[in-house]
């Protein structure tokens, strides 16, 4: 039975004060729970991490140590004194058997062949890369070697190192080709293709035939009067732009493949890929053969269509 002296309030019902303004030890801390000042009391007002008032953070203050390259290619590296030693009788080079010889691990994925020592065997080998020298006295021997196709197999050669190896000496201009290029040493031993960029000066005028030729080097030699004759069918893609739309289009309207030849914008046979650098600013209908996902959205929200062509 419940009398007045015995009643009590719920168990929770009633908590106790706080006890505000009694210092850091309190658990209220100096603010007495009224709040920040400056930044942090305003709505949205955050300091990111590390942020130490403006003086020179921790990760800034220690120091430093070493780098990692994730763009490195990690390359087993056997010589012909290695192979002499494990087969001097020749045989078959590549990364499976140099395992099983003991020359490489397992977790190796590329091979490189090196070395100047002379070798007595025959041998066939396939490997990611060979140097020159040793190329040069594998096949004495005999013996082959196949590079795999994951490594690039274009040799890089400037138009600078092209004027230097082949000075001009009549008034027509040179032919310079891939065999000509090969036997001025201007391609490693390994590579099957040439690619021309515009590095140094070009004194003189070349007609130059290659796998590949960039389009400033193209853009010099066509000044000079000379022919940049290109091989590879990658190459006959034109990169055009939404800079360059606006700038031959500036009103916007129908972009067809025969207009751009016509206004000498494309080469006979050569390709269109859209990018998507630039803004729209008008609506375009544009004939392509390829065409990147972002030019596509940003063409068809400004009320632009794409047409693929074959």
């Amino acid at each position: 039975m419940s009398i007045l002296s015995s009643l009590k309030p719920n168990k929770g019902s009633v908590k106790n004060n706080k006890r505000l303004g009694r210092g850091r030890g309190s658990g209220r801390g100096s603010s007495a729970g009224k709040g920040l000042k400056g930044q942090k009391q305003r709505t949205g007002g955050k300091i990111r991490p590390g942020f130490e008032g403006g003086q020179m953070p921790l990760h800034r203050r220690i120091p430093k140590r070493g780098f990692n390259n994730h763009f490195m290619k990690d390359f087993c590296v056997v010589s012909l004194e290695d192979l002499l030693r494990v087969l001097p009788d020749g045989g078959e080079v590549n990364l499976s058997s140099m395992v099983a010889v003991g020359l490489a691990s397992e977790r190796d994925t590329l091979l490189k062949i090196i070395g100047n020592s002379e070798i007595k065997g025959k041998y066939n080998i396939t490997a990611d890369k060979v140097t020159e020298t040793a190329w040069k006295l594998i096949e004495e021997k005999g013996g082959n070697i196949t590079i795999n196709q994951n490594v690039n197999e274009y040799a890089t050669v400037t138009l600078g190192m092209i004027s230097r190896k082949f000075p001009k000496k009549t008034d027509g201009p040179v032919n310079v080709d891939f065999e000509a290029m090969k036997s001025a040493g201007l391609i490693p031993e390994g590579k099957s293709k040439v690619s021309v960029i515009a590095v140094g000066q070009l004194a003189g005028k070349y007609n130059i035939s290659a796998n590949k030729i960039s389009r400033e080097a193209t853009k010099i030699l066509q000044n000079k009067g000379c022919k940049a004759i290109v091989s590879d069918p990658v190459n006959f893609y034109r990169k055009v732009d939404f800079y360059d739309l606006e700038k031959w289009y500036p009103r916007g309207g129908q972009v067809t493949i025969e207009d751009l030849r016509t206004r000498g914008i494309l080469k006979v046979g050569q390709k269109m890929k859209l990018a998507g650098d630039g803004r729209v600013k008008a609506p375009y209908q544009v004939e392509t053969h390829k065409v990147s996902a972002i030019a596509r959205k940003k063409l068809e929200a400004f009320g632009g269509k794409i047409q693929l062509l074959d």
